[in-house]
């Protein structure tokens, strides 16, 4: 059973054109994202309220945009990339507020099955924002020694999913000038980053395999890609950091963490790796360790308990503009299904539990997108949109999982729940 984890995923937001999708549902009419206020709501958030453009920690398995009329997703089951029944991937659509997702096709006589249907982006990943435009990168090469069937362009589309041109070739580049493959690729605030992995022989008879990063604008002012010289890793952006992995400056342990400009190409050093993942802003993280939510403040490497939860190893805190979720990520273990929401005065809100069939590998899965409105939950890692958690029922005693109508993914849905049931009846014998 094929487990999909995407790379990662960055934009900046600028301003929105609108169109309509085959079934009326609008598509961005205007630059500003929704904000909401609840009663569950208190303290102070250090989190960007943006969400357009942004690759979010522990969001980063899903290939999805969250734009100022709603949220875009794109969905690819194994069974459809190896052609046997409906053109996948497709992207996904669904307006805030709205209990239905739809596939992104303007065309009314379109039956969404075929590789025609605007919906359908070949081997697409990175689904982003930028100036007005959708952009996509279709899947890169992995690090395949055999590119022959290679492919690894960046597309840009109309928000309807139409009016596709494409941009820059970057497979073809890279062989072009001497490299085999194109791996590690993130887009953010207007450019997309890559690496580009190529081959010298050594003195010795061996082979030693180089990767080199590369940035490209997405507004096409660079004739090519240029090399930016990176030593690091870029995981997500947080608003206010291009958080970039690197080694460790103080005797870290796990390697340390910087923060990258990808105009200037200068790497800030933050903070040498606390030994758990979390949000790492530009002075401060957060994060889940030994059943509390964590601050360290780098200046003074002083890490402060925020919340002891109660919980013992293998959970995972997500953090939002609005509010903290802690959820298990202990592998295979569906023992505690439960997403546990706290506000920024440290105050648990709501437990939610998770009660629907899934294979998820882990609880802290479930999430798969983030609004002002709600959570965006998925059954499986192929990452359906599937549920939702309306953030107004919130701490009322009255917090319902929503089921997302999908009316023209039939075919679609068959297979996902197929294989939910193939993967329940394993685990229970």
């Amino acid at each position: 059973m094929m487990k999909k984890r995407i790379a990662l995923l960055l934009m900046a937001m600028l301003l929105l054109s609108g169109c309509q999708t085959n079934d009326g549902q609008s598509v961005e009419t205007d630059a500003t994202e929704p904000t909401a206020t609840y009663d569950w709501m208190a303290g102070e958030s250090p989190i960007s309220p943006r969400r357009t453009g942004l690759e979010r920690p522990g969001l980063t398995h899903a290939d999805m945009e969250v734009t100022a009329n709603g949220v875009y997703f794109i969905y690819d089951h194994p069974y459809m990339s190896l052609g046997k029944t409906a053109a996948s991937p497709v992207i996904l659509y669904a307006d805030h507020g709205s209990d239905t997702v739809i596939k992104l096709c303007g065309r009314a006589d379109c039956t969404h099955q075929t590789q025609d249907c605007n919906a359908y982006i070949q081997e697409g990943s990175l689904l982003t924002y930028y100036g007005g435009y959708l952009y996509a990168l279709t899947q890169d090469s992995n690090g395949e020694e055999d590119n022959t069937l290679a492919s690894c362009k960046l597309i840009r589309m109309d928000l309807d999913g139409s009016n596709r041109v494409e941009i820059l070739d970057v497979m073809k580049y890279a062989k072009e000038n001497g490299y085999t493959s194109v791996s590690n690729s993130l887009i953010t605030d207007g450019v997309c980053l890559f690496g580009m992995t190529r081959h010298e022989d050594q003195p010795d008879g061996s082979t030693l395999q180089i990767v080199e990063s590369f940035c490209y604008p997405l507004d096409g002012s660079q004739a090519e890609p240029w090399d930016v010289g990176i030593k690091g890793w870029q995981l997500y952006s947080c608003g206010d950091v291009l958080l970039t992995y690197g080694d460790a400056q103080n005797g870290g342990e796990y390697g340390g963490y910087y923060d990258w400009d990808p105009v200037t190409g200068d790497m800030t050093f933050l903070t040498d790796h606390p030994g758990a993942p979390g949000y790492f802003g530009a002075e401060e993280a957060y994060y889940f360790k030994d059943g509390a939510v964590r601050r360290l403040t780098y200046a003074t490497q002083e890490e402060e308990i925020l919340i002891e939860t109660g919980l013992e190893e293998d959970y995972y805190a997500l953090f939002f503009p609005d509010c903290i979720v802690v959820a298990s990520d202990a592998v295979n273990d569906t023992s505690d299904r439960n997403l546990y929401i706290y506000n920024w005065a440290y105050e648990l809100v709501d437990t939610v539990d998770i009660t629907y069939p899934c294979d998820l590998l882990m609880t802290a899965n479930a999430i798969i997108a983030e609004t002002a409105q709600r959570f965006i939950l998925t059954d499986h890692l192929t990452n359906m949109p599937r549920y939702y958690i309306e953030k107004s029922e919130l701490g009322t005693g009255n917090v319902k999982l929503h089921k997302f109508k999908l009316p023209d993914m039939d075919q679609e849905l068959q297979y996902h729940e197929e294989e939910i049931e193939d993967t329940e009846w394993l685990e229970n014998g």
